[in-house]
């Protein structure tokens, strides 16, 4: 909503919507990365010989 009116050019608000967009734009893969990440960790501490 506020994206539009951001890039058009208000001051103030472009910065933010720039910054929404860029983190709408890079938010999947960087899901896509914590989660590979996160299973990782998990796996490596589940097979972690603790026995």
């Amino acid at each position: 909503m506020v994206l539009t009116e951001g890039v058009t050019g208000i001051p103030g608000i472009t910065g933010l919507s720039f910054f929404e967009t860029f983190t709408i734009m890079y938010a999947p893969p960087l899901i896509i990365i914590a989660a590979i990440a996160f299973l990782f960790v998990y796996l490596g501490v589940c097979k972690n010989p603790q026995d």
